[in-house]
């Protein structure tokens, strides 16, 4: 019972510090390919469980998107205006 307890904490100790490097790795370099390498992993999208950014860096991607999808919204809106005027006229 004790070596498997032991065992648990060596397991958790591997996870943990595995999250611990990821999201670092990905923090710094940006980069889950090469991030992912140094890892063993061979898909990218195994990696990317490892970028966790943090909040203020989510809020401003979350800004930035939402700009875009107003400006491609009056963009759309303007051209669909413009198609309904030439079939009207």
């Amino acid at each position: 019972m004790h070596e498997e307890k032991l065992d648990c904490r060596r397991l958790w100790f591997l996870i943990v510090g595995a999250n611990d490097f990821g999201t670092t790795a990905m923090a710094v370099t940006g980069d889950p390919k090469l991030v992912g390498t140094r890892m063993g992993h061979r898909d990218t999208k195994t990696t990317m469980r490892y970028n966790h950014p943090p909040k203020e860096q989510v809020e401003r991607i979350r800004v930035v998107l939402n700009t875009r999808r107003s400006t491609t919204q009056l963009r759309h809106n303007a051209i669909l205006d413009g198609m309904a005027s030439a079939v009207i006229n």
